[in-house]
């Protein structure tokens, strides 16, 4: 996912780890020595996010979003990275039907299982 002009990638820890991580690749530091692009920074814990499945990510409204489902349960939470921080999560309400028939500035989201 393309976030401020860096690649981003979400995901969870490895062997049971359930923590959601992210990390990007910034081609813009350059070594001092060969002035080849760094890349890819260390991950990063999205801070008290927990899941057993893997997240996914949407750019909407200037924000990086990731959804993901709660650690052993069906709930679908989202979060919001500003470039600097992310929110804390906050659980997605189930509905069938809409209330806004301008749908046009929304982020929508769809789980299958």
């Amino acid at each position: 996912m393309v976030y401020n002009y860096r690649l981003f990638c979400l995901r969870t820890g490895a062997s049971g780890d359930n923590q959601l991580y992210y990390t990007y690749y910034d081609p813009q530091p350059r070594d001092q020595t060969t002035g080849a692009p760094v890349g890819w920074r260390r991950d990063k814990t999205i801070p008290g996010q927990l899941s057993d499945t893997t997240p996914a990510a949407a750019v909407y409204n200037g924000q990086l979003w990731c959804v993901y489902q709660g650690l052993e349960n069906q709930n679908l939470y989202w979060t919001v990275y500003d470039g600097v921080n992310w929110n804390s999560a906050q659980k997605i309400g189930y509905s069938s039907k809409g209330g806004s028939t301008d749908r046009s500035k929304q982020l929508s989201v769809l789980y299958l299982e």
